[in-house]
C-alpha cells in the first residue's frame, strides 16, 4: 500500500527525525540488535510508525527508575508535544517495540504531480 504524500510542518519532521534516530541508536548501541524493522502505515487518526528490533530488550520499570540517560523520556515528550502517542514495549531477551502515532491534518496533503 502506498501512503499519500503529506506536507509536514518542520517541527513535526524534526521531532520525528530525532525520535526515530534515537530509537535506531538504542537498537544498535544498547540492544545490539541484528535486525530492526520499521513500518509506516496510515490510519483514520493519522500515521503510525512502529519500530521493532530483535535485540536484548530491557525491563521498562528498571529503566524508568534507574536510567542515567533521558532518551526514552525525551522521545515520549517530543511525540506528546505534537499531540501524538508514544508507546514502548520491551522485556529482557525479547527485543523492543516503539510505536508512534501522529495525527495528520488532512488539509496538508502534498499536491499530486502528473
Amino acid at each position: 500500500m502506498d501512503l499519500p504524500p503529506y506536507l509536514l510542518p518542520s517541527e513535526v519532521r524534526h521531532s520525528l527525525f530525532l525520535v526515530i534516530k534515537e530509537a535506531l541508536n538504542n537498537s544498535l548501541k544498547h540492544a545490539r540488535a541484528s535486525e530492526v524493522r520499521i513500518r509506516v502505515s496510515e490510519s483514520a487518526a493519522g500515521v503510525e510508525i512502529v519500530m521493532t528490533d530483535d535485540g536484548r530488550g530491557f525491563d521498562l520499570d528498571m529503566a524508568r527508575a534507574g536510567s542515567k540517560g533521558n532518551g526514552l523520556q525525551n522521545m515520549r515528550e517530543r511525540i506528546e508535544s505534537l499531540g501524538g502517542k508514544f508507546q514502548i514495549d520491551s522485556e529482557p531477551g525479547k527485543g523492543t517495540r516503539v510505536a508512534i502515532g501522529i495525527k495528520l491534518d488532512t488539509n496538508t496533503k502534498a499536491p499530486q504531480h502528473a
